[in-house]
């Protein structure tokens, strides 16, 4: 911590505090510079949130409280909402004197975010998140605005970013990062930056480094000449400097702010400007800034973007996860509000997107942080993946409610989050009443049998699968029943090779696809095999961000080869498939090769699980293709960009979901499916390279770093032929990312049919991105966007008629009223225009809301601390209990609200499980707890009448799950530039069974917050047959109970038939590989 400040600084700042306040400039002939005192911090890098929190925190918040008591014109600029939310957690205090100098105008949130995040791997629909939760954080808790989105440090910024930023409302962008070798250079020092839908913002790209020391005169004559330069090129004689420290947080350096001072006091030719972050860009008019330099398209950065864009890649994997499972709940979650069966659930889905954007922070999603930092990470994203799974299970429990379930069989709803109509596969776990069947089929609402077949996925359980028909964000009726299903002809699969009615697939004796030849286009899609390459990485510095040009240079230093176990894997009416095992450098490669039926067989999917051991090296799908272009099409996730071939500037660069390569001449072309990859090269016209691993050589720093990612991996992707051009890619790729979905639910009537949908397009030309309930409740927020490069008009229609409408920005706020005509809305799109709607809809049916009500239970333990005596409430454990200032009076979860217990020092709040029996309301079906087990998770038995239920109560405190780990020799300090220590194994992976209701970060122990040591409780339901009217609990005083609701309806009776993260199951032949180094 830097106390301090000197004798002079104070006096400038005294007689600056006495100034009169200036007239505006006028920056077309006023040099004029604008300074931003700032500090960095990276939340997770070379140490981890424990060390964030005891120290940068609450070093950012005293030394610059000291400087604001000294210098009543200070003005102090702190981006990222997430980290004032753990201001608000973890210093209280500290945060209220904190609102005090935000009202006083010392201190401005800036930035507009929740985090300095990672710009390339995020979806936009994740950036968009990324502002609006920031910026409605800011609003409600200081009521503060910014105009301006900064990221001094990140790794590389895509060409979407200025369309997103200007859907906001925002006004400028500000990085110093492209002076670390930007492959397009610096643009401009103050420019305009142009999106890929025509709209543009101002961009501060050169504001000097976030922590120089700043020794230079503000007033001299190197700003004078920088000064004049931009007012040649621009016509305003205007700049933007960063004033800052980092990467530790605290408060500008004491002789940045010495120079500051002086150039503030000066009164020499040029105006020097401190105050909030947004100064400048608000100074300059829309007319002024159309006569900014302008420039559209990526600003990558050529090394410290390639490698980042694959590091760590499970993270990216989860991300992704995240993102769509995100999305499915949103959706679901409205259509659930809008029939009144469940209300929106917007304070779990608002907790569990902070816990996503906080993981996008540009060290973590990147993979270039230390491995503790990555328990911290993985437990945040598959605790927010457990809450968007909880909340997808409720919606759908709730809208299938009111659907017609009475068919044939088990009945299933099949959910379809994507805004268009689809016949795609699903492939489910067998419902519990078919585990003993040797064969089921499937059947439509009509009770019309569908071709079915049985499969075993890879963590050993059997799976159904079939083709369902589901409307656009709709639900739709299907069965599972005993016996033989109907056969279809198309598929084939015998020896090597594979067979559809689109595409037939050969593999060679090696084990590659040798050859796909598209059926309909009449063509062979590849000119050589497709092979898994491995490329030797060991740049010269910054492993985890780079990949060198000269080793990029080099032919692939061997690829995956055989001897090949090649067997037919999959060989039914729904889908066959082609397994390949084979091992080279250590690592091992198990490839499915996989062509569906019907509509789902328009690509071929090739899924992989790699137990992956090699070093100095990443590992790249590469596929030479018969079509031949200099220039590759890349999706941007909002808009797309062409780039050419490889070279020293370009080497690695990003894509979302897909990438395309057409043969203009030829006149088709080859899609390339990513899934959760997102890093690609083009070596030459005929060829595309898909990132799939990396793990660099190392130098003497980052030395861990030669281990990255050693362990278990899943993924898919997938390769398409087409006429023409690329735009059917977009459904393909979002087709093959975000699949049906089925659950198991009970048989009943139901007032809304066989099928419900709740939105859809007249064209596929513009997809739904997201549907959720507004911020401030009010509104069905919905956001579209063009996605083929073209003008579109379109009409939207929803379930209920469209009553009124508004266009929104990204922060939802009123542009323009819109008027439906007959209950639809017909909208015009500029080519990639990005839209955002608010809707009121009219409700097309009501389904009864969950009915419950409160179980008194007889407290006995005292679990909860306050902040005032933490050393209070050590039931869980000696010392250590949940923080009661996290909590409220009720927690809510699946519909229904549970009561807590009271929570103050002393009090008792738990109900240690003795076998105790609870009397149970008259009706109830079915019985809802909190819970959580003292100890690792512990099967109890709970008996409503005659009926026993056993569950899993997991432990109140650790994490729900984890990757496989990094485990070293001797301790590790907890803020170190190299990890010198050995490997000594790789934990391996794990999720936990159990759905938590409620978390906070931290948990009290030995009287003091123990930090990211996460408490949680868990919501656990236990069916009441007819007539019974008690629950004995079980005799396990491990076992705590905090709350029980007593529910005649509600949202349990659903069960998902798909597992969350199945690949995180390890068995034997992971511990021969890892389990000891």
């Amino acid at each position: 911590m830097r106390f301090l400040r000197t004798t002079a600084l104070s006096a400038l700042g005294l007689a600056l505090a006495a100034a009169p306040p200036t007239p505006p400039q006028d920056l077309a002939k006023e040099r004029t510079l604008y300074v931003m005192n700032y500090s960095h911090l990276d939340t997770q890098w070379r140490w981890s949130y424990p060390l964030v929190v005891r120290e940068m925190l609450r070093n950012t918040l005293y030394d610059n409280f000291a400087l604001m008591e000294q210098h009543p014109d200070y003005v102090f600029n702190w981006s990222g909402a997430g980290r004032y939310q753990m201001f608000q957690e973890y210093y209280p205090g500290e945060y209220a004197r904190l609102k005090g100098y935000v009202a006083k105008g010392q201190w401005f949130p800036a930035g507009s975010a929740w985090e300095e995040s990672d710009v390339n791997v995020p979806s936009s629909e994740s950036l968009l998140r990324q502002l609006l939760l920031g910026h409605t954080f800011f609003k409600r808790e200081f009521g503060t605005e910014s105009s301006e989105y900064m990221l001094p440090d990140c790794f590389g910024f895509p060409a979407s970013l200025p369309s997103i930023l200007a859907h906001c409302g925002l006004k400028g962008f500000s990085t110093q990062k492209l002076t670390w070798g930007s492959a397009n250079g610096v643009p401009f020092n103050v420019g305009r930056w142009e999106g890929p839908d025509g709209r543009s913002i101002i961009a501060a790209l050169n504001p000097g480094s976030y922590d120089a020391h700043i020794t230079t005169p503000l007033t001299g004559e190197a700003w004078v000449k920088r000064l004049d330069a931009n007012g040649l090129a621009s016509g305003l004689k205007v700049d933007y400097l960063y004033n800052g420290t980092g990467d530790e947080g605290g408060a500008p350096w004491n002789d940045s702010l010495q120079t500051l001072w002086q150039g503030l006091a000066a009164k020499g030719p040029v105006k020097v400007i401190a105050g909030r972050a947004d100064l400048m860009f608000e100074a300059i008019t829309e007319a002024q800034k159309a006569k900014l330099p302008g420039y559209k398209g990526d600003l990558l950065l050529t090394q410290h973007s390639a490698g980042s864009l694959t590091s760590a890649a499970f993270m990216k994997r989860m991300n992704r996860q995240d993102e769509l499972l995100a999305d499915a709940a949103e959706k679901a979650s409205v259509a659930a509000d809008l029939l009144q069966a469940s209300p929106y659930p917007a304070a779990t889905l608002e907790k569990a997107w902070g816990l996503m954007l906080r993981n996008q922070f540009h060290d973590i999603l990147p993979g270039t942080s230390l491995p503790k930092a990555y328990e911290y990470a993985w437990n945040d994203g598959l605790l927010a993946a457990k809450a968007f799974e909880g909340t997808l299970e409720d919606a759908v429990g709730a809208v299938a409610r009111g659907l017609d379930t009475r068919v044939d069989g088990v009945p299933l709803v099949v959910y379809n989050a994507l805004g268009i109509a689809r016949k795609d596969l699903v492939e489910a776990l067998l419902p519990a009443e078919l585990e003993g069947e040797a064969q089921v089929t499937a059947v439509d609402a009509n009770g019309a049998a569908l071709p079915t077949q049985m499969t075993v996925g890879a963590d050993g359980r059997r799976r159904v699968l079939f083709q369902a028909n589901v409307p656009s964000l709709g639900f739709a009726v299907f069965g599972l029943r005993p016996g033989k299903a109907p056969s279809a002809g198309e598929l084939k699969v015998q020896g090597r090779t594979a067979e559809n009615a689109r595409y037939r697939v050969k593999l060679n004796e090696a084990g590659d696809i040798d050859s796909v030849f598209d059926k309909q286009l009449k063509r062979e899609l590849l000119s050589a095999p497709a092979r898994l390459a491995f490329q030797h990485e060991k740049p010269q510095h910054w492993p985890a961000w780079n990949m060198d040009w000269n080793d990029r240079q080099k032919a692939p230093r061997a690829f995956v080869s055989g001897p090949a176990a090649i067997r037919v894997s999959e060989d039914g009416p729904v889908r066959v498939a082609l397994e390949v095992i084979r091992e080279s450098e250590g690592s091992r490669f198990v490839q499915t090769i996989r062509l569906a039926a019907g509509a789902a067989g328009d690509r071929v999917e090739v899924a992989n699980l790699v137990d992956w051991k090699t070093s100095e090296a990443s590992l790249k799908a590469t596929f030479p293709l018969a079509a031949a272009h200099a220039k590759a099409t890349y999706n941007l996730d909002l808009g797309t960009i062409e780039r050419g071939n490889n070279d020293p500037k370009k080497y690695e660069v990003p894509t979302h979901g897909w990438m395309d390569l057409t043969d203009v001449q030829a006149g088709y072309g080859v899609t390339l499916l990513t899934g959760a990859k997102y890093g690609t090269d083009k070596p030459d016209d005929h060829t595309l390279r898909l990132t799939l691993l990396y793990t660099p050589g190392v130098g003497k720093d980052y030395r861990e770093q030669r281990w990255q990612d050693w362990g278990r991996h899943s993924f898919t992707y997938g390769l398409a032929g087409h006429a023409a051009g690329w735009q059917g890619a977009p459904w393909l790729a979002l087709r093959q990312d975000q699949p049906l979905v089925a659950f198991a639910v009970p048989k009943h009537e139901g007032p809304l049919g066989r099928s419900f949908s709740l939105l859809r397009t007249s064209s596929a030309d513009v997809a739904i991105q997201a549907v959720k309930r507004s911020e401030d409740g009010r509104a069905i927020v919905v956001r579209l966007q063009e996605l083929r490069g073209a003008a579109a008009r379109i009409d939207l229609q929803a379930a209920g008629a469209i009553r009124s409408a508004k266009a929104l920005d990204g922060f939802e706020r009123p542009l323009a009223d819109l008027q439906p005509q007959k209950g639809r809305l017909a909208l015009d799109f500029t080519p990639y225009q990005l839209r955002t709607l608010g809707l009121d809809l009219e409700a097309p049916a009501r389904v009864s809301a969950p009915a419950a009500q409160p179980v008194a239970i007889p407290f006995d333990a005292a679990v909860f601390s306050t902040n005032a005596d933490r050393m209070d409430g050590g039931a869980m454990e000696p010392y250590a209990s949940y923080p009661s200032e996290m909590i409220g009076a009720t927690v809510e979860a699946g519909g229904l609200r549970f009561s807590m217990g009271p929570r103050g020092d002393g009090q008792k709040n738990a109900l240690t499980c003795a076998g105790q029996t609870l009397a149970l309301p008259a009706g109830t079906t079915r019985v809802h707890l909190l819970v959580a087990a003292t100890t690792e998770a512990v099967k109890a038995d709970f008996r409503a009448g005659e009926k026993v239920t056993t569950l899993e109560i997991p432990r109140w405190t650790g994490f729900v799950g984890s990757w496989d780990n990094r485990v070293f020799k001797d301790e590790v300090d907890e803020k170190t530039y190299s990890i010198n220590n050995d490997l000594e194994r790789l934990a391996p992976a794990f999720l936990n069974a159990g759905r938590p209701a409620w978390w906070a970060s931290h948990r009290h122990a030995k009287g003091q917050d123990d930090v990211y040591a996460y408490s949680y409780l868990f919501t656990v339901a236990v069916e009441v047959p007819s007539g019974a009217t008690s629950l004995r609990l079980p005799r396990d005083p491990r076992v705590k109970v905090f709350a029980v609701t007593a529910a005649t309806l509600d949202n349990a009776g659903v069960r998902p038939l798909q597992p969350l993260f199945p690949d995180l199951v390890r068995d034997a032949s992971f511990g021969a590989r890892f389990g000891k180094f």
